[in-house]
């Protein structure tokens, strides 16, 4: 079935705003960050876009922290390799930490996917604060309170999502949610 990124972009950001308002987040950028987020790993090949050499999705954060430093050959390492690899790690940690918590409790613990997406982030915040990037803050704001966005997802999974449950908005939950 083929997915209406317009009307899930569209559902995104409203429920993620609404959210984030009512737990008195008040940062619009944040909150836009987050539903491109929900967006983007909706679909299976963006949570899992990051492949091995041999063309296998890499789908633990332990094999992710390896991809960075894995070196191919002929290939020097690019700094801006690892800050893409750094963000997917963030991203994914927030993602799966958020609307499963159950599962990454039962896989590792949720502090561990806390404590490796705050780094993550971090380590994008310096990347592109140190090259003047104008989203650098973006990057520490979620570092500095990575439990508390996980939380708000948590939260929108609970109170929001279950609201929405009809159409094809709610074809892609049931789906993205099993």
């Amino acid at each position: 079935m083929r997915r209406n990124t317009d009307a899930l972009t569209r559902f995104f950001q409203g429920v993620t705003r609404e959210a984030y308002g009512e737990l008195g987040i008040r940062d619009e950028t944040l909150a836009g960050y987050v539903a491109d987020l929900l967006v983007r790993f909706a679909r299976t090949d963006g949570l899992y876009r990051l492949r091995d050499p041999g063309g296998r999705r890499i789908d633990t954060i332990v094999e992710m922290l390896l991809e960075i430093g894995r070196v191919e050959p002929g290939v020097a390492s690019h700094p801006e390799r690892e800050r893409e690899i750094r963000r997917h790690i963030g991203d994914y940690a927030l993602f799966m930490s958020g609307l499963f918590p159950e599962y990454v409790a039962r896989r590792g613990g949720l502090d561990y996917f806390h404590e490796q997406g705050r780094r993550a982030y971090r380590s994008v915040f310096e990347h592109d604060r140190a090259r003047y990037r104008p989203g650098a803050v973006l990057f520490g704001a979620l570092a500095a309170d990575f439990p508390r966005h996980a939380g708000a997802l948590t939260y929108m999974r609970q109170v929001h999502f279950p609201r929405h449950s009809q159409g094809e908005v709610g074809l892609v939950l049931r789906d993205l949610l099993s």
